[in-house]
């Protein structure tokens, strides 16, 4: 294992943080959430909602609100007695969740007053009772078990649930009153449950259920973590609501306080990003410009900024391609890889100048045509690159500018934090290095043949279209995909085909001009550049429709989506795609029995 600091790298677990410290900053709500729960000791049966999507923290409050009721309060009697119980509903979920509910509160009660409320309701016969204690190492779970046997006889002893609990909780309750000589509200159950939002619709309602028709009593309390559409839509389904109904509304009549976790403020958030990368040990690779785009990529929820840095992880410490980059250039090429498709792409195209080179000079460029500034060194050599005539007023040459570059440059030039990144990658040792990752990377995943003939005849391997989604529309369709470079595209056309799709590849062209006639098909994929041919595909298109060889839907799959690529695509009668996601989506709906009546296709 690679090492950092005389230290190894250590994998971020899912588990909810339970250390010493407050990295979530989660303190001081789970006090005030403490304070409300005693003070409201009078008012129970009752239950909190705790609300948040996946990923924001819901286990960690709750694992911090446990911890704190175990802590005597200031201004609460030493007498108060608090008992807390866990219940992951996810993963009791294999078994019936409602009994694991009922028998986790169960387990958590007093064992010698369920036993006396168990013998009195005849579940469990008096002669029975110390066999099963026996059994179960003197615990109560053997005897919950076969109480649980005879509740479920049949619908009726079941729903006597309540009443053993009631009569259980009274117990309890009233053993505090015998000692105070007074009423007392001194004793509380607090029940966490916790992913809930994990679990089927079913499953869901009957965790909702079961606190009403069998733990609706005085005592009790429950925390319940989830996420609010999740459980809403689930409730929704299982009760077939109509559009007037909503399960909001069924929510609101089993959790009666709702406290959602608000968003992290930019203190807090760095604050927590700072506690995962101590506890990986990976700090002090990871810059400024990379924590910011590590947050904010990430929608700031945690459990996404655990799963980056542990990707960055496993990358350099078990990926061969990542030995000999610095640990501080593979996160930025990561970073790029995950947050900033569109733009890694450019690095598979051949062009001439590396990407990250090339934005830079974009970047500068129209910073200086923004300031009316043409003599700017930086604006000639980008003029000339891109073959751009100079002459023309500032802003002109900055609208010709942003045309003919890539859209993802004209995008991200505004990104200041995609331009601090990008500067911290300016030198060219650098560049050559992250393009030579990435291309081994594209290499490693196609691993085909790059000659026409070869990559026709290489056996198809259906772990090539992994991820990517079935296309039912391309079913016995016929599909020709002209590209220089086929192996780029093992993936999509392997999804094609996998779909029910007829693919024949070309690498150019004027080999198609002879086979179209014969192949008639129902739609062409083509890239654009080949090589000195910067507009290649669109040539052939044309030369296509002049012909009468075809006339039907098209879509350019290239990794260069220019402004001026996508009028003129529109112009003829196509579309354009970047990105596997885009390609898909244009080729369904260029195939869609509605679209094809009316060729050519318009973008």
């Amino acid at each position: 294992m690679r090492e950092t600091g005389g230290k190894q790298f250590q994998v971020l677990g899912d588990q909810p943080y339970d250390k010493s410290g407050d990295p979530f900053g989660f303190g001081d709500l789970a006090r005030d959430l403490k304070r409300l729960v005693l003070s409201s000791r009078e008012s129970t049966p009752f239950a909190i909602g705790i609300e948040a999507s996946w990923g924001r923290g819901k286990s960690s409050l709750m694992k911090q609100l446990e911890r704190e009721l175990s802590v005597k309060a200031n201004g609460v009697p030493d007498s108060v007695e608090i008992r807390t119980v866990s219940f992951n509903a996810w993963t009791a979920e294999d078994e019936d969740v409602l009994e694991g509910l009922v028998k986790s509160v169960l387990q958590a009660m007093d064992k010698n007053i369920l036993r006396r409320a168990l013998r009195k309701r005849r579940f469990v016969s008096i002669l029975k009772i110390p066999l099963l204690l026996v059994a179960g190492w003197l615990r109560v779970g053997a005897l919950v078990n076969e109480a649980w046997e005879q509740l479920s006889v049949d619908a009726h002893t079941r729903n006597q649930v309540n009443d053993v609990v009631r009569e259980a909780m009274n117990a309890w309750l009233e053993k505090s009153r015998r000692k105070t000589g007074k009423p007392s509200f001194d004793r509380l159950l607090v029940v966490f449950i916790d992913d809930l939002d994990r679990c089927s619709p079913e499953s869901v309602l009957k965790v909702f259920e079961g606190l009403k028709l069998y733990l609706n009593v005085p005592g009790f309390v429950f925390v319940i973590g989830y996420d609010e559409v999740m459980i809403s839509d689930a409730v929704a389904d299982q009760k077939k609501y109509s559009a007037t109904a909503t399960g909001r509304n069924y929510i609101e009549k089993i959790v009666q306080i709702v406290f959602r976790i608000p968003h992290p403020s930019d203190e807090e958030v760095e604050t927590l990003l700072g506690a995962f990368l101590d506890e990986s040990r990976t700090a002090l690779l990871f810059d400024d410009p990379g924590r910011k785009l590590l947050i904010e990529r990430n929608g700031r929820n945690p459990r996404r900024m655990k799963r980056f840095v542990n990707r960055f992880i496993l990358d350099y410490q078990l990926d061969e391609a990542s030995q000999d980059m610095q640990g501080q250039l593979l996160i930025k090429l990561l970073i790029l890889e995950t947050y900033f498709p569109e733009f890694i792409r450019l690095f598979t195209t051949g062009e001439a100048k590396n990407p990250i080179q090339e934005f830079l000079d974009f970047a500068a460029a129209s910073d200086a045509l923004r300031r009316g500034n043409a003599d700017d060194s930086n604006v000639e050599p980008v003029l000339t690159f891109y073959e751009i005539s100079a002459g023309a007023p500032t802003d002109e040459l900055l609208t010709r500018l942003q045309a003919i570059a890539p859209e993802t440059f004209v995008r991200l030039a505004n990104d200041v934090d995609f331009r601090s990144l990008a500067d911290g990658l300016s030198h060219p040792d650098d560049q050559a290095v992250i393009l030579a990752k990435v291309r081994r990377r594209r290499e490693r995943e196609t691993q085909v043949p790059a000659t026409e003939s070869a990559a026709q005849e290489a056996p198809i391997s259906s772990q090539a279209a992994r991820g990517l989604r079935p296309i039912p529309e391309v079913a016995g369709r016929r599909i020709l995909w002209i590209d220089d470079k086929p192996e780029n595209n093992f993936r999509l056309v392997e999804a094609l085909r996998s779909s029910g799709a007829d693919v024949e590849t070309m690498l150019e062209g004027e080999s198609a001009v002879t086979l179209l006639p014969s192949l008639q098909p129902d739609l062409i994929i083509s890239d654009i550049g080949r090589g000195e041919r910067r507009e290649a595909g669109f040539e052939d298109v044309e030369m296509f429709r002049e012909r009468d060889l075809h006339d039907g839907p098209v879509v350019f799959y290239t990794a260069r989506v220019t402004g001026a690529r996508r009028t003129r695509a529109r112009e003829i009668g196509a579309k354009i795609a970047s990105t596997e996601d885009e390609l898909i989506t244009a080729v369904a709906d260029a195939l869609r029995p509605q679209t094809l009546k009316t060729a050519p296709v318009t973008a």
